[in-house]
């Protein structure tokens, strides 16, 4: 779990490093589309940083339930024996 907490790490890193060098390649740009409450499409554009962060905050909240996950089931297995 270490390696791949530095892995991200060093990936945001070369993500920045490239935005920083080429701010005028589109491709660290996306583009999506929402509804505005007009109900005609508006396109919002994010930073391919501001998606990797997002991505990476998905991946800490499952995390974060599987380890709740996990300590459930070790109470289960230990409540028994103690009581």
């Amino acid at each position: 779990m270490h390696a791949s907490i530095i892995k991200a790490h060093h990936y945001r890193a070369d993500l920045r490093s490239k935005i920083a060098d080429y701010p005028e390649i589109d491709d660290y740009v996306v583009s999506t589309k929402t509804l505005s409450p007009l109900n005609s499409e508006a396109i919002v554009f994010k930073s391919a940083l501001q998606d990797y962060d997002e991505h990476q905050v998905l991946l800490l909240h499952q995390n974060i339930r599987d380890l709740r996950n996990i300590y459930i089931v070790l109470c289960d297995l230990v409540k028994p024996v103690i009581g």
